[in-house]
C-alpha cells in the first residue's frame, strides 16, 4: 500500500486536531452546565443531621440518608466511596430549606 502524500497527511492531522479541540470544548461545556446547576450552601442556614431529618420524614435514618443523598444543597462530608459492598460512610448535613423543599415536593 502506498503512503499518502505529505499534503494528505497534513489534512488528516488537521482534521484530527479539530476533532480533539471539539471534544475538549464539549467537555468544558458539560462541566460548566453541571456547575451552573449546583446550589451553593448558605453559611447561615440551620443544618440538620440525618437523625433529625428522619424524625421529620417519619422514616429510618438509613432511608432518610438514601432519599436525601443526591438532593441539591445537601452537604456531604466523610468518605463517600464504598468498600467491598458495605454501606457508604458519609456524613450528611441537610439545610432546613432543603428538607422543607423535599417535604413539600412529597406532599404534592
Amino acid at each position: 500500500m502506498q503512503m499518502p502524500s505529505r499534503k494528505i497527511r497534513k489534512l488528516i492531522r488537521a482534521a484530527q486536531d479539530r476533532a480533539a479541540e471539539q471534544r475538549v470544548e464539549a467537555r468544558a461545556r458539560r462541566a460548566r452546565k453541571r456547575r451552573r446547576g449546583r446550589i451553593q450552601p448558605d453559611p447561615n442556614a440551620e443544618l440538620l443531621t440525618i437523625a433529625e431529618c428522619a424524625k421529620k420524614m417519619r422514616c429510618s435514618p438509613e432511608t432518610a440518608r438514601q432519599r436525601l443523598r443526591n438532593e441539591p444543597g445537601v452537604i456531604s462530608t466523610g468518605r463517600a466511596e464504598t468498600t467491598r459492598g458495605l454501606r457508604r460512610y458519609d456524613s450528611l448535613l441537610v439545610p432546613r430549606s432543603v428538607l422543607e423543599r423535599w417535604l413539600n415536593r412529597r406532599k404534592k
